[in-house]
């Protein structure tokens, strides 16, 4: 219990893999909506269609860009929970340890 808060270390054990799923599932759906993206094709667009093609790709690209980025932050937030998870674990263990050290004193 830190601050009024307690943490129950197998949920945030389990919140991990969940987190990390989710984002690659980001990066699954980016590189599937990639690998469709040919807007750059004149004959799908015509020649008078790639000003609007263009901004319509620059468009994609950009979306594409943040959505990505939104998993990168996936990743990072899984790796940050699987620290906190350490960090409190071995809190827990520390604290224990020294309660018993404690007590064999007392």
């Amino acid at each position: 219990m830190a601050g009024g808060y307690e943490v129950d270390l197998q949920a945030l054990a389990a919140h991990e893999p969940e987190v990390r799923g989710v984002a690659e599932q980001v990066h699954q759906a980016i590189d599937a909506t990639g690998a469709a993206q040919g807007l750059g094709d004149i004959n799908a667009f015509g020649l008078v269609g790639q000003v609007v093609a263009a901004g319509i790709e620059y468009w994609i690209h950009s979306a594409t860009s943040f959505v990505k980025g939104l998993g990168d932050a996936g990743h990072d937030l899984a790796d940050k929970v699987g620290t906190a998870h350490q960090a409190m674990s071995t809190h827990e263990q520390n604290s224990k340890a020294a309660l018993t050290a404690l007590g064999k004193e007392v």
